[in-house]
């Protein structure tokens, strides 16, 4: 082994070696195939590497009326947009957190969730945000979404200085919150993804925050008062197909609305930053809140094979 020259680990030889050296040449064959074999292996390994971090990309496009369509596959885009420079705008597609769910589903499922006292009636949940914090939060069906208060979104790490404001209607009058989008919710086994969630400013009378419709519209709810319990059912009917947790009606709705958001908040944007309004910046970054809402939830579809009907 000592005795063989650097070009031999290689499989390679001179010219001029080759010629005064000849019995070095079954030497040179015999371990050169073996690290040539070695470097092909590493080699594909590498490409698959590649491939599967590679990010995708996603297209974008208004129709003739206006209306924002997005797909990850530019054959999906029509043709006659394909040739007019500037109408299709594209933008990466980065992996989701992995959260494991299982592909396709038709396990009926019913959760009975008790209830903590609250006082003066009301009732308290706990919650499991992110797979790794817990957080009390009042049970109301009259707030459109979860809302968190402050300590516990520090407590999760949530990204709340960059998020965009919206408006909310309180007690004590209108207040802007930041909104933000958790990649899961878990009520005692009863999960949801990508839940709308509002970091309220304000003190919430000592109350980690709200558990809302963001949260409950996922399924079907009841509230046994007599027995202290919050009864989740699922959306679905018994024996329909189900994609991941989810029927396609579901998901159907689901896309439409975070289109529709995307819409809205674009436009306004838009028309801000026209009007050069100080609100523009806020409008930008909800627009593109709900770009990146749409992003993952086409991911996590893709995952769990939902069908195009169904987007």
């Amino acid at each position: 082994m000592y005795g063989r020259l650097p070009w031999q680990f290689a499989g390679v030889m001179p010219v001029n070696y080759k010629k005064t050296h000849d019995c070095n040449i079954f030497q040179a064959t015999r371990y050169g195939l073996p690290i040539a074999r070695s470097f092909f292996w590493v080699s594909l390994i590498f490409i698959f590497f590649l491939a599967g971090v590679a990010h995708a990309a996603l297209f974008s496009w208004k129709d003739d009326k206006g209306q924002l369509h997005v797909t990850d596959n530019y054959s999906n885009v029509p043709p006659e947009y394909r040739k007019q420079s500037g109408r299709i705008k594209t933008f990466e597609s980065k992996p989701a957190p992995a959260f494991p769910e299982k592909a396709k589903s038709s396990r009926q499922s019913e959760f009975e969730i008790p209830l903590l006292p609250g006082g003066e009636n009301h009732f308290l949940v706990e919650v499991v945000i992110n797979g790794r914090g817990k957080a009390r939060l009042l049970l109301d069906t009259g707030a459109s979404m979860i809302t968190l208060n402050r300590s516990v979104a520090r407590r999760l790490g949530l990204d709340v200085l960059s998020a965009p404001k919206i408006p909310f209607s309180t007690a004590g009058g209108k207040v802007e919150m930041p909104l933000v989008a958790l990649d899961l919710v878990d009520v005692s086994g009863a999960s949801a993804r990508l839940v709308e969630t509002a970091i309220n400013p304000m003190d919430m009378g000592g109350i980690d925050g709200l558990l809302g419709m963001s949260f409950l519209s996922n399924f079907k709810f009841e509230i046994d008062q007599i027995h202290s319990r919050l009864v989740l059912r699922p959306l679905s009917d018994k024996g329909e197909f189900l994609y991941g947790d989810r029927p396609g009606d579901w998901w159907k709705l689901r896309f439409d609305y975070v289109t529709q958001r995307i819409q809205q908040s674009s436009a306004n944007a838009h028309a801000l930053s026209s009007q050069g309004n100080q609100e523009a910046r806020n409008a930008k970054k909800l627009a593109a809140y709900y770009k990146r809402l749409y992003r993952k939830l086409e991911q996590r579809a893709f995952r769990v094979g939902v069908p195009s009907q169904f987007k």
